[in-house]
């Protein structure tokens, strides 16, 4: 089981399905999650892959995901807005729900656990 946090836009997903892995990938960003899910329906492996929509923390519930709000280009989610180096754009701000990697992974045994970089 590899689970891809942060899938953007899913190549690293179907790459790891590809491999012969069973996938969970999880993306909270709405601009991406239409392509993510497009790409994984136009695959032969996406019966390898299980998509969750929402973003991870330690909790589950609703939070605060800013981003562009155009495909490809990454957010940032909660408290990590605080943290961000200052920016000229203006980041667009939506609900995003959120789950806990546990609540989705369970009692399965992880192989990999691919973190998209901030």
């Amino acid at each position: 089981l590899v689970i891809d946090v942060g899938a953007f836009d899913g190549k690293d997903a179907v790459n790891y399905a590809k491999a012969g892995h069973e996938v969970l990938s999880f993306e909270p960003s709405p601009a991406n999650i239409v392509h993510v899910r497009r790409r994984f329906a136009n695959t032969t492996v996406g019966g390898r892959i299980t998509f969750y929509p929402v973003a991870l923390a330690d909790r589950e519930g609703n939070a605060t995901f800013s981003g562009q709000g155009r495909p490809g280009e990454t957010g940032a989610l909660g408290a990590f807005i605080e943290s961000a180096a200052p920016t000229k754009r203006r980041l667009k701000a939506t609900q995003v729900p959120v789950r806990t990697l546990d609540s989705v992974v369970g009692e399965r045994s992880v192989l990999l656990v691919a973190v998209a970089p901030l």
